[in-house]
């Protein structure tokens, strides 16, 4: 084989994961897409993030991604999301993670509570979002001591799904 047509079936291969990889979030869900929450409650993720601007988007230009349904301004908007969804998708699927896991107290049984209205603010190019302006300003002053909170909560949450801790499934690490 010669060099030349190695190089082309490489570059068909890369792409042909390129489409599966970046289709693969948007896979027909077996769940009614009208009972998946919309994140930011409609607004376009992407003029959020390209334009800073709340703008409502449209329920006809809409992607499914990790379990929320997003909205946008057309589909370029829809197009630019879905090329690299982790740039516009909201962090921790849209829970205030203020109002969720504070900074005290245990973190088990805790009640998800989801952001809403237009209080988001982006730190370290993620969208996080809350449930009103009261926890969009707590978030500001400290955001890595929320965000840190909110990971281990998610990561106590893993182990108790899987039944055992990970120092348990992976001994002498």
């Amino acid at each position: 084989m010669s060099r030349q047509l190695a190089l082309q079936l490489c570059g068909l291969v890369i792409a042909m994961m390129t489409v599966t990889n970046n289709s693969f979030a948007q896979q027909p869900s077996r769940v009614d897409p009208g009972s998946i929450r919309v994140a930011l409650d409609g607004d376009c993720a992407v003029a959020l993030v390209e334009m800073e601007a709340y703008v409502q988007g449209k329920d006809r230009y809409e992607s499914i991604y990790r379990g929320l349904r997003y909205h946008f301004l057309s589909e370029d908007e829809k197009v630019m999301f879905d090329a690299n969804p982790e740039t516009f998708a909201v962090a921790f699927n849209g829970i205030d993670i203020v109002a969720t896991y504070g900074l005290d107290g245990p973190l088990d049984a805790k009640t998800k509570v989801y952001g809403s209205g237009r209080n988001s603010n982006r730190h370290d190019n993620r969208t996080y979002h809350f449930a009103d302006e009261k926890n969009f300003r707590l978030f500001v002053k400290q955001p890595s001591e929320y965000i840190a909170r909110a990971k281990r909560a998610l990561y106590l949450e893993a182990e108790k799904k899987r039944g055992k801790t990970l120092a348990e499934l992976y001994p002498g690490r």
